[in-house]
């Protein structure tokens, strides 16, 4: 597969600075890592796979969010995850908005 990567494009950074950069910090991170084989809708599509599993599966790590935040997620983002609907998922980004949600991988412990 990494053949296959570096034919797309792919090389790792080939200097000790070019380790800390940004585009490196996000690719270690799974954070929109600009990799040449994953197209714009293909980013689209798991960023709103994300934001429904965030939604079933709300971070406890959050201390900010209430109770009825979490049940309201939960309930919002059930339906589209047990039948698997992610597209445009609005209703959720904008709870998200509402709650100032904030998704443990940004922020930490």
């Amino acid at each position: 597969m990494f053949d296959q990567a570096v034919k797309g494009g792919f090389a790792y950074p080939d200097k000790l600075d070019g380790w800390i950069a940004p585009e490196w910090a996000s690719f270690s991170r799974r954070r929109n890592p600009h990799t040449p084989w994953l197209k714009p809708e293909h980013l689209q599509k798991l960023n709103n796979f994300e934001t429904v599993l965030n939604a079933r599966y709300p971070t406890v790590s959050d201390l900010k969010i209430r109770t009825w935040h979490k049940q309201v997620l939960r309930t919002l983002g059930g339906w589209r995850y047990r039948l698997r609907v992610y597209d445009n998922p609005l209703e959720l980004r904008a709870m998200f908005k509402l709650i100032s949600y904030t998704r443990p991988e940004q922020a930490g412990l």
